[in-house]
């Protein structure tokens, strides 16, 4: 519910405004609590435009207030995207670095053409994506992002995404406040009309630039602001309060999806935090679409339509469990192996051995075999090795000095200790439950062109340690996405 609408015209819009701002912040910040010596970053979304030139305005009054206490306490930084796509965008990144050195803030300008060449933003919804991708690469841990999103912008998405056929979350449009990644989305004007944001811009003189593209009706944005919203405001004049109302309620039913997903969640996921297939076959149809919408969008994917939705579940309840499933959803692939699913990050795949070898190799040429704590070789930001010093136990040491760590098994069989005769590399990575998708991946350590080692399964039966000789035990931990980890350790692997 959105309760500071209509503003009590006897009072000061300025002192209104400032103490939303300022309450909102605070109760923010509550929830992300660090020691009072440590500083934090409030960033804003700074366009230029009106919307943004009064939020940050209104941040700067609100941080210089609440430092006072507290001096250097909270940093107020301005973040301004250059997407390329307006003829006058190298004039607005001027008017945004001027206004912030006016006011002492930090004005940082990312351009998407730096970041992603090869992008072409043909669409808001393109432009939207890329903007969010550069907020989650700037925005740090902990730190604060406020978006300047306000309650006609409320009515809009609302009336946007009926049109467009969108379900409960859809409908319940723009979030006041929201974790992104570890950091905090925040829109402290959601319940301000533009009417009101408007009105205090002109009684502060302020200025702020036009985007010329806001005024063309081919937008279907903005034709819900210029045509349709006027005109329904003159049957209904308040329809935003209203409509506001009804997305408060929108948003409680939703949270209670969600945590009837979770709930499902906790019935249907494995130890290591993945979906039990079978487990996932036994809910109605109705809780599989609504465990499905959850699960990607905790994962930050946008959540597909429903027929989508529907053909994922059907998918999953059709596949057969000797057989592997695969669907790619944006930058994420949502696999099953036997009766798991896993929802990986497809960057996960793209493995670079060379800067594994050259950071093995600095490794060999350590002290560390002196050492008896366990070592952490971080391969790149997917694979995690732990390597543990253990007499008679793992792999002898003096098989590492002049080896090499490779992505992948370069042959079909293996003599694995501890077992009675080779096997087939494929019979020990079943028997390891070691999913088919993962095996191209895994980490293999190669000795004068032989394979010595499955690093996180076992070391050849030939290269292990004797009772009195110094042995390494390895595990392995991926990062398949933000959320979870595969681990697997050498038998004789302890901590």
């Amino acid at each position: 519910m959105f309760e500071h609408e209509p503003l009590n015209r006897s009072l000061s819009l300025e002192k209104k405004l400032l103490g939303i701002v300022s309450t909102e912040l605070t109760q923010t910040l509550l929830q992300k609590p660090l020691s009072l010596s440590q500083q934090q970053s409030i960033w804003v979304g700074f366009s230029g435009g009106m919307d943004s030139t009064v939020l940050l305005f209104l941040l700067h009054r609100v941080i210089e207030k609440m430092n006072q206490s507290n001096p250097h306490r909270l940093v107020l930084k301005a973040l301004h995207i250059h997407h390329g796509i307006s003829e006058y965008a190298d004039n607005w990144v001027d008017f945004c670095q001027s206004m912030c050195q006016n006011l002492q803030i930090d004005c940082q300008v990312r351009y998407t053409r730096d970041l992603y060449p090869n992008l072409v933003i043909q669409s808001e919804e393109e432009a939207r994506n890329a903007r969010y991708q550069i907020f989650q690469q700037s925005i740090a841990p902990d730190n604060v992002l406020c978006l300047a999103h306000h309650q006609t912008d409320q009515a809009e998405t609302l009336l946007f995404r009926l049109f467009r056929g969108g379900g409960l979350h859809g409908i319940s449009a723009i979030p006041k406040r929201r974790d992104f990644h570890q950091a905090v989305i925040l829109r402290p004007l959601l319940g301000i009309s533009r009417e009101n944001l408007q009105l205090y811009a002109h009684q502060q003189n302020l200025k702020w630039i036009e985007d010329p593209s806001n005024h063309s009706i081919l937008y279907a944005r903005n034709y819900i602001r210029h045509e349709l919203l006027p005109k329904i405001e003159k049957r209904w004049p308040k329809l935003q309060q209203k409509l506001s109302d009804s997305i408060g309620l929108f948003q409680q039913q939703a949270k209670l999806l969600d945590e009837l997903a979770e709930i499902d969640y906790q019935a249907i996921s494995t130890h290591e935090g993945f979906v039990t297939l079978e487990k996932f076959r036994g809910l109605s149809v109705q809780r599989q679409h609504n465990f499905l919408a959850w699960w990607l969008r905790i994962h930050g994917l946008q959540v597909p339509s429903q027929k989508r939705i529907q053909s994922f579940a059907d998918s999953l309840n059709q596949c057969s469990l000797d057989r592997q499933f695969e669907q790619k959803i944006e930058n994420y692939k949502m696999l099953q192996w036997k009766n798991t699913v896993f929802l990986i990050a497809e960057d996960f795949f793209k493995q670079d051995a060379a800067i594994f070898t050259d950071v093995f190799w600095q490794w060999l040429e350590s002290d560390y075999l002196k050492e008896e704590n366990p070592f952490v070789l971080d391969l790149n930001s997917h694979c995690q090795i732990i390597v543990k010093r253990q007499l008679g136990k793992g792999i002898n040491s003096q098989y590492l000095k002049q080896s090499k760590i490779q992505w992948g098994v370069p042959q079909n069989s293996f003599y694995l200790a501890g077992h009675q005769h080779s096997k087939k590399i494929k019979h020990i990575f079943q028997e390891h439950q070691i999913p088919s998708w993962l095996r191209a991946n895994w980490p293999a350590l190669i000795y004068q062109g032989e394979l010595v080692a499955l690093m996180g399964v076992g070391c050849h039966q030939s290269k292990e340690a004797d009772q009195n000789e110094l042995g390494l035990a390895f595990k392995i931990v991926f990062n398949l996405n933000q959320f979870r980890k595969f681990e697997r350790s050498d038998q004789g692997f302890e901590l």
